[in-house]
């Protein structure tokens, strides 16, 4: 400790570190002051506002987990009700005429409804009626709508079926044993462009309904209701609704104020999804009274905590403020040095900042060589593996066995048929040295390859092309197509007995460039296919292997990155497909 005072005593004599020292007692200062000044007035503000605070954070918490539950049923319910009348039986069935050949399953729907029921434990049943058959599927099965008990929801659908959507609690009280029932129906109507065709169903068991709510009560709750839009009584869920069902009450919600206080309870709205009701939802006044007397204690400990840390950081402020600094300078190459008064200029900021904008623009040059060193190298890469078919020589020495031949035979023949392709082929290699060519470009020369492979293998095999127009323009690597067809025919075709088959297609997908080679030939054990997709992963090729599907792969690694290349999908006997993917530029 004696020996950090000394430190701070030995910066107090050198001018070239008064600068910071002052600045940071004042930086302390303000740091002492603003805090407290702050703390006072945020301290009057929260005790202004907390009580408003508490009601509004235990309000919206309860309303929304209240909410949670049932809204999450009413739109599991609506999902199922728009997924039963995409299915195309029930469809058919909704637009099926009263006497018309009937061309759906109806033991099909049938089953669809129980799956229904059964997936929504909540649910009590449902019904899918037809407008124009006067028919009703329900899960007791199809019949019409007279011969079910319940035959208040035909009359609320020919009411309401303008809305599209709509709920309504009701009380079943038509069905025998069991007593009246108590739901909440959910309806969907089906249009198909003349009209209404009909409507789903769904009814919700009240008392599934409740316990799936009543589960969140908490132990301060007083109520909690469900009204419609004119605050009318929809359902009571648990407390006396008579003690705040009100218009008048409920006007000033739906003001769109966040809650309303009355002489005993905290009354809270919210909107029930997709349905014209809302929660109405009370807690007790006096709940909260316990919190606003302790606020007092809190905010008291609050002033003294603060205070106290409010010091102890400035102390620390104050007496650490130097480290930093010379760590900083350190780092640079400049170690700190008290009795060194030129190497900061009085200025030990000015230096560091100085230092700083040195480094970075060091950096920056160095990045951009690095830059331009890498792609040099690719190229250098990309070239050498290019030049890896052939000397140049070969395509003048073709030329002349070509005319040889010619004039042997009095004209073209086989030969000179072959010599020529082959000599188009090593001038397309050749005569340029651009890396990237249009898709057209390349599929010429796989073309003139094939050309000279059918030359030689007569009826060995035949090709299928699929090449999207939208393609044939985008740039791709030079050779890049032949070595693979090479291997279809080497590799695949060569050993069967019977005639084989090459596929070549290309299309855009995802921002990228698909190129597909396949054939159905003998395929590749497994134990080669790991083989060759674990050389494939290497970053480098030997000078020494043969052009295949290892080069090109790499070749395209050099030039677009790692993430692009080739999938091989291989099996003994099926025939192998490779899959080039490259970006489109």
């Amino acid at each position: 400790m004696k020996m950090d005072f000394d430190q701070a005593h030995k910066r107090l004599l050198y001018r070239h570190y008064g600068s910071i020292f002052f600045k940071n007692l004042k930086l302390t200062a303000l740091v002492i002051i603003l805090p407290l000044a702050l703390m006072v007035v945020i301290c009057y503000i929260a005790f202004q506002n907390y009580t408003s605070g508490e009601i509004n954070i235990y309000g919206g918490k309860s309303v929304r987990a209240i909410q949670s539950e049932p809204d999450s049923i009413f739109k599991v319910c609506s999902t199922q009700m728009s997924f039963l009348l995409s299915d195309l039986d029930i469809s058919v069935f909704l637009q099926t005429d009263r006497g018309d050949q009937m061309f759906y399953n109806a033991r099909y729907i049938h089953k669809l409804i129980l799956m229904q029921q059964n997936t929504l434990s909540y649910l009590s049943n449902v019904y899918i009626y037809s407008a124009r058959s006067g028919q009703v599927i329900s899960n007791m099965g199809i019949t019409e709508p007279k011969n079910l008990y319940d035959l208040e929801w035909l009359d609320s659908y020919q009411a309401n079926k303008d809305k599209g959507f709509w709920a309504e609690f009701r009380v079943l009280a038509s069905y025998p044993l069991l007593g009246p029932q108590q739901v909440i129906s959910l309806y969907k109507t089906v249009d198909y462009g003349q009209g209404s065709s009909g409507v789903i169903v769904f009814n919700i068991d009240y008392n599934r309904f409740i316990k799936c709510i009543a589960a969140l009560r908490g132990e301060y709750d007083a109520a909690l209701s469900i009204a419609d839009e004119s605050g009318s009584l929809v359902a009571n869920i648990w407390g006396v609704p008579a003690d705040y069902l009100n218009p008048a009450n409920l006007s000033v919600l739906n003001a769109g104020k966040t809650y309303l206080q009355t002489d005993r309870l905290i009354l809270y709205r919210a909107p029930i999804a997709g349905t014209h009701w809302q929660y109405v939802f009370a807690v007790p006044l006096d709940m909260f009274s316990t919190s606003v007397s302790s606020l007092r204690n809190m905010l008291i400990g609050i002033v003294i905590g603060g205070m106290a840390a409010t010091v102890i950081i400035a102390v620390l402020i104050s007496y650490k403020i130097y480290r930093p600094f010379r760590n900083i300078a350190s780092v640079l190459g400049k170690p700190l040095d008290f009795a060194e008064t030129a190497a900061f200029n009085k200025n030990e900021e000015g230096y560091i900042i100085s230092a700083i904008k040195k480094t970075i623009q060091e950096n920056a040059t160095i990045s951009q060589e690095l830059k331009e060193r890498i792609i040099m190298l690719k190229r250098a890469q990309n070239l050498a593996l290019q030049m890896q078919i052939n000397p140049h020589f070969l395509n003048n020495t073709l030329d002349a066995i070509n005319w040889t031949a010619m004039r042997l035979t009095g004209g073209q023949n086989d030969a000179s048929v072959m010599l020529g392709k082959l000599a188009s082929m090593l001038r397309y290699c050749l005569e340029s040295a651009e890396t990237l060519v249009p898709l057209q470009q390349e599929l010429d020369n796989l073309r003139t390859y094939l050309d000279l492979q059918m030359y030689r293998y007569k009826d060995k095999f035949t090709v299928e092309w699929d090449i999207a127009d939208e393609t044939r323009s985008v740039p791709v690597m030079k050779l890049l197509l032949q070595p693979l067809v090479e291997n279809a025919i080497y590799h695949g075709i060569k050993p069967m007995e019977e005639q084989g088959l090459i596929s070549v297609s290309s299309s855009l997908q995802g921002g990228c460039l698909l190129i597909c080679v396949s054939d159905n030939g003998v395929g590749i054990s497994p134990k080669t296919l790991d083989k060759l997709n674990n050389n494939m992963k290497f970053a480098n090729l030997k000078e020494e292997q043969h052009i295949g599907m290892g080069n090109v792969n790499q070749r395209i690694r050099l030039f677009f990155g790692d993430e692009f290349g080739l999938d091989i999908i291989a099996a003994r006997g099926k025939g192998t497909q490779v899959t080039v993917t490259l970006p489109i530029q």
